[in-house]
């Protein structure tokens, strides 16, 4: 199977700075996350920090931040074993900017069948649904300068 990844993207009326200067905030996730509970940190910040995303269902992932430049960061997300691999990407100028979040799950199954079918009909689709919600958060939040309701978007199987 070819590489398997979701992305959502949308641009924000907000210079790229202050999309960047946002996003590299310790505890961010809490005013722009519709699914994001609490946010706390352990390691901040560049590479080599490490937060956790508590979620409305108490599920709560470890963040580890693998790269952090210029455009954006890179991570992986897990439990206790990564889960997947994160790239936020931002674009832009003085006026406005474009986000882009692209995730690569780990898909746990080994029969290339059943891997592709998890992947095709349940996992892609509920994690595309996620990643928009995240992505039009924090569009809300940038836009508005008003934390985004929990759900705002609608409740999520995995994390609401």
């Amino acid at each position: 199977m070819k590489e398997i990844f979701v992305q959502s993207e949308k641009t924000i009326k907000v210079s790229k700075n202050k999309l960047l200067e946002e996003i590299r905030k310790p505890g961010n996730l809490v005013n722009f996350h519709p699914f994001c509970k609490e946010n706390h940190v352990e390691k901040w910040s560049g590479e080599g920090s490490i937060d956790y995303v508590k979620y409305l269902n108490d599920l709560t992932y470890k963040r580890k931040f693998l790269e952090w430049n210029d455009s954006g960061y890179a991570l992986d997300i897990g439990v206790d074993s990564k889960l997947a691999h994160v790239r936020w990407l931002v674009k832009g100028d003085k006026k406005s900017s474009t986000l882009n979040i692209k995730v690569k799950p780990i898909i746990p199954f080994k029969n290339p069948l059943i891997r592709w079918l998890a992947w095709s009909f349940y996992i892609k689709p509920k994690l595309q649904a996620y990643l928009n919600s995240v992505v039009g958060g924090l569009k809300l939040y940038m836009e508005t300068n008003k934390p985004v309701e929990r759900n705002i978007f609608g409740k999520h199987a995995w994390y609401s």
